[in-house]
C-alpha cells in the first residue's frame, strides 16, 4: 500500500540553500558514487535507496523504520520529504528556479538506483507521486521552464554584449555540458575538450549538424583559454582543470564559468585581473515573480492535502482488513472447537458471513457514537 510506503520513507540532504558549493564538492569527494552500497554511513540501509545528487544537492531517499543519521544533513521523513521532492522537480527549490534539467536528473537517479540493485520497485511509488504533483504545479501556476543554457548565455550577456564575435570554449561532454552546446550557434567558434578525444570529436560533430555552428575540438586547456573569450566548464572530474599556470598569459577580459561540483576552476585564478570567474551558486541566482511562487505553494499544498486524503483512506482500509482478518480467525477457532463436524468450506463462508455482519455493526455503533459526541459538542456551543 502507498500510505506503508510513506510512513518509511526518509530523505536526507545536503544542498544549495544552506551548504556552499565548497561545502558540497567537500562531501561530494568524500562519497565513492560507484560503489555507494559500500559507504560505512549507508551499511544499515540495505534496499530502496535512491542517491539523488546534482551540482545543487546531494539527498539519499530511501525506505526505513529509522533516519541513518548521515552527519550534518538535513533529516525529512513522510509527507515532509515528499513536499520536499515536489518543490525540487517543480522548480520551486532548484539551483536555478524553474530549471528543467533537475527533472531529468530525478528520473534518473530513480532509474539507476531499480537498475543497479540500490532500490526495489516499492519505491517506485514514491517517484509516481512527486511528479504527478510537480508536474500539475508547473502546469497550473506557469512556472518558466528554464535550462542552464539559457541562464548562461545571460550570464554571458552581462559581460559580453557581442558574442557573435567572441569564441566559447566548452569543456566537458556530459549531460549539463551538451545543454551548454545550444550556445554555439550565438558565437563566432566554439572550441571543445575533452579528456577522452573521441567524445569531444563526437560533441563538435553535433554541434556543426545540430546547431549549424562552426566547431573544432582541441587539443589542451591551455591553448583553449589563449583562444577564447569566454571559457565553460562542465565534467565529473574531482579537482581543478584550470589553474594559474593555464590564465598566467591571458591579458584580455575571460569570462570563465565553472559548473562543475566538485569546482573545476581554482578561485586563485581571480588573481589575474582579467579574468572573471562565475560558480553554479552565482549562476542560480535568478527570481521568480512573487505571486507565481505564492501560486504555486498553494497548488502544491492542495495537491500534498490530497495526497494525506488518499494516505488516510490508505490507512482505514488497512484496518478494516485487519479487523476483518480477526473476526474470522476467532469465529473460525470458536467453530472448529464446538462444531466438530462443519467441514473447512463451510467454516469459512459461515465466519466470513458473520464478520462481515459484526463489522457492519461495529462502524454502525461508531457513527452513532461520533454523531452522539458531535451533537453534544455543538450544544455546548
Amino acid at each position: 500500500m502507498l500510505s506503508d510506503v510513506i510512513d518509511q520513507l526518509k530523505l536526507e540532504t545536503y544542498n544549495f540553500l544552506s551548504h556552499s558549493v565548497s561545502d558540497r564538492e567537500n562531501v561530494i569527494c568524500g562519497l565513492d558514487l560507484k560503489n555507494i552500497r559500500n559507504l560505512d554511513i549507508l551499511k544499515e540501509q540495505t534496499q530502496d535507496l535512491v542517491p539523488f545528487i546534482t551540482c545543487g544537492r546531494i539527498e539519499f531517499i530511501y525506505l526505513s523504520d529509522r533516519f541513518i543519521n548521515i552527519e550534518g544533513f538535513d533529516k525529512k521523513s513522510g509527507i515532509e520529504a515528499i513536499e520536499h521532492l515536489v518543490s525540487v522537480v517543480s522548480g520551486l527549490n532548484s539551483l536555478i528556479i524553474g530549471e528543467t534539467q533537475v527533472v531529468n536528473q530525478f528520473k534518473k537517479s530513480f532509474y539507476d538506483a531499480v537498475s543497479s540493485g540500490l532500490a526495489t520497485t516499492r519505491i517506485l511509488c514514491v517517484f509516481s507521486e512527486v511528479m504527478k504533483i510537480a508536474k500539475r504545479v508547473r502546469r497550473e501556476t506557469n512556472i518558466p521552464s528554464i535550462s542552464f543554457s539559457s541562464v548562461i548565455k545571460s550570464k554571458i550577456q552581462e559581460v559580453f554584449n557581442d558574442t557573435e564575435n567572441r569564441t566559447l570554449f566548452i569543456i566537458g561532454t556530459g549531460e549539463i555540458a551538451h545543454d551548454v552546446f545550444r550556445l554555439s550557434r550565438f558565437f563566432k567558434k566554439t572550441l571543445v575538450y575533452s579528456r577522452k578525444k573521441e567524445k569531444a570529436e563526437m560533441s563538435v560533430k553535433k554541434i556543426q549538424d545540430f546547431f549549424g555552428a562552426k566547431a573544432e575540438f582541441i587539443c589542451s586547456i591551455d591553448e583553449g583559454i589563449k583562444l577564447s573569450d569566454i571559457a565553460i566548464v562542465a565534467t565529473n572530474h574531482h579537482g581543478f582543470l584550470i589553474k594559474n599556470q593555464h590564465i598566467k598569459e591571458v591579458n584580455k577580459k575571460t569570462l570563465i564559468i565553472d559548473l562543475s561540483v566538485p569546482r573545476n576552476v581554482s578561485p586563485d585564478i581571480l588573481n589575474n585581473p582579467n579574468i572573471i570567474l562565475y560558480n553554479i551558486d552565482i549562476i542560480g541566482e535568478n527570481k521568480l515573480d512573487p505571486n507565481t511562487i505564492e501560486l504555486a505553494k498553494k497548488t502544491m499544498k492542495s495537491e500534498i492535502d490530497k495526497l494525506k486524503l488518499k494516505l488516510d483512506m490508505d490507512r482505514k482500509v488497512k484496518e478494516i482488513a485487519c479487523i476483518r482478518a480477526d473476526f474470522e480467525r476467532i469465529i473460525s477457532e470458536h467453530v472448529r472447537r464446538y462444531l466438530n463436524l462443519i467441514d473447512e468450506g463451510e467454516i469459512y463462508a459461515f465466519s466470513k458471513s458473520l464478520s462481515n455482519r459484526l463489522l457492519g455493526r461495529f462502524f454502525q455503533e461508531k457513527k452513532s457514537c461520533d454523531l452522539t459526541e458531535q451533537q453534544l459538542s455543538n450544544k455546548k456551543q
